[in-house]
């Protein structure tokens, strides 16, 4: 028995070893065993930097495409934005990565464009009524409020509101909102000192008479003592503004002068739709639109002028009246068309 139970435990022993290692993988570990992959790591993808395009679209004058170029500029670095400037801007080319598209004048296709390229925030400065979508911005302007505006520091500047203005008949609209700017700063502006004149004396003349015709209307209207007199743009003219500059007259209009007019030449009166891109940029890059704002005015090319009572000049205390005015204009506050009385 005892035996017996030897030679098994001695059968056990070398057949254990054996079966250990007729488990093992063949070979000798060095070539022939199957290799897993190595796992690499991709490249993270590109993005391609946010974006703001300025597209000078319609008719704006090369002066205000380079204002609206450094303006717009500053902004986008200001908030780490990358900056282009294209004369269009097609459907197809709103890509995610544009983050604003600001146009100098609303294009037909806005609606379309916006709802399109629900990511893009659009801005579009038009004088037409228009209701934006959520991610648009309008930045409205008002001839009539230009023409307000233009009437009023007119009679704010002129000593004893002795004001004159050269209005063409095509724009009854915008002369009517002159005449209402005028009279919003002085009432009946009649002149305390003689000649004891009402103002403001006015020509209207078709927009394309000859220089001849507006010297004849402005030789009319300063027989009644003028210290100011408003220029519309349809009137001038070399041969105008060298008439005038032989008269005791400071001149304002609503274009900058030409070289001619410089000498006599007070303010300009206009429109300024590219400041109020500054108030609202802040909304625009984190995604807010759907808004209207009116835009803002610029008074410039402004010196001091003696004319035939006095200094026509913007002190500081004319400055704030005009300040508030402006303000109230922009909140809509004043109906520039709405006759004062």
């Amino acid at each position: 028995m005892f035996k017996r139970l030897s030679r098994f435990i001695i059968v056990v022993i070398i057949i254990i070893p054996t079966l250990f290692t007729a488990c093992r993988p063949s070979g000798n570990g060095s070539g022939d065993q199957t290799q897993l992959p190595t796992a690499t790591a991709l490249p993270e993808p590109t993005l391609a930097p946010e974006r703001v395009i300025l597209v000078p679209s319609g008719e704006v004058s090369p002066e205000i495409i380079s204002e609206a170029e450094s303006l717009v500029s500053q902004l986008a670095a200001s908030s780490g934005l990358e900056f282009e400037i294209r004369p269009e801007l097609f459907a197809n080319e709103i890509t995610q990565d544009i983050k604003v598209a600001v146009y100098l004048s609303k294009p037909d296709n806005l609606g379309s464009l916006s709802a399109n390229a629900s990511g893009t925030q659009f801005v579009a400065i038009t004088e037409e009524d228009w209701n934006p979508g959520g991610n648009v911005t309008i930045i409205k302007t008002h001839q009539s409020q230009t023409a307000f505006l233009s009437g009023y520091i007119s009679a704010l500047l002129a000593p004893n509101f002795r004001v004159g203005a050269l209005l063409t008949a095509e724009n009854p609209a915008f002369n009517q909102s002159f005449l209402n700017g005028v009279q919003y700063y002085c009432g009946t502006c009649t002149s305390v000192v003689y000649p004891l004149s009402e103002y403001p004396v006015i020509s209207i003349q078709s927009s394309g008479s000859p220089p001849a015709t507006w010297q004849a209307a402005a030789d009319q209207v300063s027989l009644n003592t003028l210290n100011v007199l408003f220029v519309a743009e349809d009137a001038y003219s070399a041969e105008l503004f060298n008439h005038l500059t032989g008269k005791d007259i400071a001149l304002v209009g609503t274009t900058p002068p030409p070289g001619e007019a410089t000498l006599k030449w007070v303010v300009t009166v206009r429109s300024d739709g590219l400041s109020p891109i500054q108030e609202v940029w802040e909304k625009l890059i984190a995604g807010q639109g759907g808004t209207i704002i009116n835009a803002d005015f610029k008074i410039d090319n402004y010196q001091f002028i003696y004319a035939m009572d006095g200094l026509v000049w913007l002190s500081q205390g004319k400055s704030n009246y005009l300040d508030q005015t402006i303000q109230l204009l922009r909140e809509n506050f004043i109906d520039p068309s709405t006759t004062v009385n």
